[in-house]
C-alpha cells in the first residue's frame, strides 16, 4: 500500500513538473518568433538631453559607434532617430550597419548631411548575416 502511495506521489509531481515546463515553452515560443517592441520612439525623445564625454573636448577627438541598426533590419529606430540618439549620447561619428540591406543608407546620408553636418558624420555599411553557424552546430 505504501509503495502505491509513493508511486502515485511521484506521478503527480512528474505531471505538475511536466505541465509547468510545457507552459513555459508555450509562452516562450511566440515571443521568440514574434517579439514585441517595448518602445515606440519619436524624433523628440532626445530633445534636451546631451551627454558630452570628458575626453571628447578637442576637435580632433572622434567618438565613433561602428555598429548601429535601424528598423530596416532588427533595430527600433528610424535613421533620423538613430542620428538623434547618437548626437545626444555625445557621438560625433556613427556607422549604420543594418543586417543584409542597404535600404536606409541614402536616407541616413541625406539627413546627416542636411540637418546634422556640424554635429555628426553618418557613415554607412552593412552587416552580412548568414546562418552558417547553425550548419556547423548541426553537423
Amino acid at each position: 500500500m505504501k509503495k502505491n502511495k509513493g508511486l502515485m506521489k511521484f506521478f503527480v509531481n512528474f505531471l505538475i513538473f511536466t505541465l509547468v515546463i510545457w507552459s513555459l515553452i508555450g509562452v516562450s515560443i511566440p515571443l521568440i518568433y514574434d517579439p514585441v517592441s517595448h518602445y515606440n520612439y519619436t524624433d523628440s525623445d532626445w530633445e534636451g538631453f546631451s551627454y558630452v564625454p570628458e575626453y571628447n573636448h578637442s576637435e580632433w577627438n572622434v567618438l565613433l559607434d561602428p555598429h548601429s541598426h535601424t528598423y530596416y533590419s532588427d533595430g527600433d529606430l528610424s535613421p533620423r532617430q538613430n542620428l538623434l540618439w547618437h548626437i545626444s549620447m555625445g557621438f560625433n561619428a556613427m556607422v549604420l550597419t543594418d543586417h543584409n540591406t542597404f535600404e536606409g543608407i541614402e536616407e541616413i546620408r541625406q539627413i546627416a548631411r542636411a540637418e546634422f553636418s556640424d554635429s555628426i558624420k553618418g557613415l554607412t555599411g552593412m552587416e552580412w548575416t548568414t546562418s552558417r553557424e547553425i550548419f556547423y552546430l548541426i553537423k
